[in-house]
């Protein structure tokens, strides 16, 4: 019992990799324990792993199929893998269990945001508030369909109301800083994101933000700690590491060209590597190369440009051009410009 209180204290004060440890230490003793499976489906949550979230919350319903409770988390996590079709299945179905249930009402919430029916949305989330006043999902939710519909005024007033139940729901101090940013109020839009992050230290999307707000309040070293941090915690989307490489391109080239590679690589494991971002990262290397005389390298980097339209490869065609007649003979093997 210590244990399963513990690793609840855990999860409630956002230390998430120290409840999972414990709920797969008790899941060796209770393997069969739905709620084990219902905390290890949250816990994942909380650390944006969706995949693994994802296949503990199909175990719970298939142990327990008329269980609600969680699964307005789960629909999240349906709703941000954007599976349309599981997500309207699961509201079907907790609709079907119990319609008068607040959970159940923000699984179908998040079903018509998918859709991108925003009032619709909000219309469900408002019945899920009415059910329980204190159904602070349902407020954090509202808050995000206002900002998707730039709504900011009606956002800030939402994300307030839902900081007065939960003084420490990171959603909602993230959202009032979506909520300035959207107004250009950089200094008060990194106020609440710092709120955020000091809650969610371990989510680099907190990071991300604020160092975003800082750099248009043009605080550039604070920036940079930021995007360092955010790094550090596995930044899925690249944002960091390519927002550091472009704070480094005038004064420290060699550094910046670090981070470039480091986007490049970190891009090409998990997506087609033809971003704006990626095509930017390309032609400075081809550049940073070609002034150290590394023709070889210089010439990859402006060849992964020539099979893309646009401004880029109009200058990787001109860079190419100007190797040759340095008298550069075509294509080498190289190391692919490993610093």
């Amino acid at each position: 019992m210590a244990d399963l209180f513990q690793s609840h204290v855990l999860l409630i004060q956002c230390q998430v990799p120290q409840a999972i440890e414990i709920l797969e230490r008790l899941r060796t003793t209770f393997p069969t324990s739905s709620y084990l499976v219902s905390q290890l489906a949250r816990a994942h949550y909380e650390l944006r792993d969706f995949d693994v979230a994802n296949d503990f919350f199909q175990q719970l319903t298939a142990a327990d199929p008329y269980r609600v409770e969680l699964m307005d988390l789960f629909s999240d996590v349906l709703y941000v893998k954007e599976d349309k079709a599981a997500l309207s299945a699961l509201a079907h179905h907790v609709q079907a269990v119990d319609k008068y249930c607040p959970e159940t009402n923000c699984v179908i919430g998040n079903y018509y945001a998918l859709k991108g029916q925003h009032e619709r949305a909000i219309a469900y989330f408002t019945r899920a508030i009415s059910l329980d006043n204190e159904c602070l999902a349902a407020w954090t939710l509202i808050g995000h369909e206002y900002i998707e519909m730039k709504n900011t005024n009606a956002a800030i007033e939402v994300y307030r109301r839902a900081l007065e139940f939960a003084p420490n729901d990171y959603r909602a101090w993230y959202g009032l800083g979506q909520a300035y940013e959207l107004l250009d109020l950089f200094h008060y839009s990194v106020y609440y994101y710092q709120k955020a992050a000091g809650i969610r230290p371990y989510d680099a999307r907190m990071w991300v933000a604020l160092g975003m707000s800082f750099e248009k309040l043009n605080q550039i070293t604070q920036a940079k700690s930021c995007y360092t941090r955010a790094v550090a915690n596995k930044d899925s989307d690249g944002i960091a590491v390519f927002r550091l490489a472009k704070l480094h391109q005038e004064k420290e080239p060699s550094k910046a060209a670090e981070y470039f590679q480091q986007y490049w690589r970190d891009r090409s494991r998990v997506t087609r590597v033809d971003s704006n971002e990626a095509l930017q990262a390309a032609l400075f290397l081809g550049k940073y190369f070609m002034k150290r005389g590394d023709l070889p390298v210089a010439m990859e980097w402006c060849n992964k440009l020539m099979e893309r339209d646009g401004p880029e490869k109009e200058e990787a065609t001109a860079l190419l051009q100007t190797m040759r007649q340095m008298d550069f003979v075509a294509p080498q093997q190289s190391s692919f410009g490993m610093l």
